[in-house]
């Protein structure tokens, strides 16, 4: 029996067919390329590189802001806000005489108002931040309580996230 061998062993006897349906599989994306291929080590690389970015990238957590104390609260505020705009030292001022007042639902919002603009430094973000959170868990202390008007306040900040 003379079999005709096909394919790479003997390149040189295979029919036309076969290497016409090996560059219809390799140009429908069916076949894989050679192993010494330029372009199919980039992918590889490029592959790689993707997977330890997003290893190295994704396993970093950031700690949440630890809230001020609650009397700490204006002294900071004043003292970063000095050199701020007068929009923002006015909501600072604000916020200052609510906490003063113990009024710690306009406090919030005066608080909100000032995290909201896009003017201020990290370190004044970083303290209007960490006093709204001293300002919710004053909030929170007081609607249980039985505060109603903390209730209400609170549920209407759940509401409106």
């Amino acid at each position: 029996m003379n079999r005709k061998q096909v394919g790479r062993a003997c390149p040189q006897r295979a029919d036309p067919d076969v290497f016409q349906a090996r560059r219809a599989a390799r140009r429908d994306g069916l076949a894989l390329p050679a192993t010494g291929s330029w372009a199919f080590s980039w992918k590889i690389f490029l592959a790689l590189c993707a997977a330890v970015v997003l290893i190295c990238g994704c396993s970093r957590e950031a700690a949440p802001p630890k809230p001020l104390a609650i009397d700490q609260a204006p002294a900071s505020l004043q003292e970063v806000f000095k050199g701020a705009s007068p929009e923002s030292k006015k909501l600072v001022d604000d916020a200052v005489a609510a906490l003063g007042g113990k009024d710690f639902a306009k406090a919030l919002f005066a608080l909100q108002s000032l995290s909201g603009r896009s003017d201020l430094t990290a370190s004044q973000r970083d303290i209007a931040s960490r006093s709204m959170l001293a300002v919710n868990q004053a909030l929170a202390d007081q609607a249980s309580s039985g505060d109603q008007s903390a209730q209400q306040v609170l549920q209407f900040q759940r509401s409106n996230k």
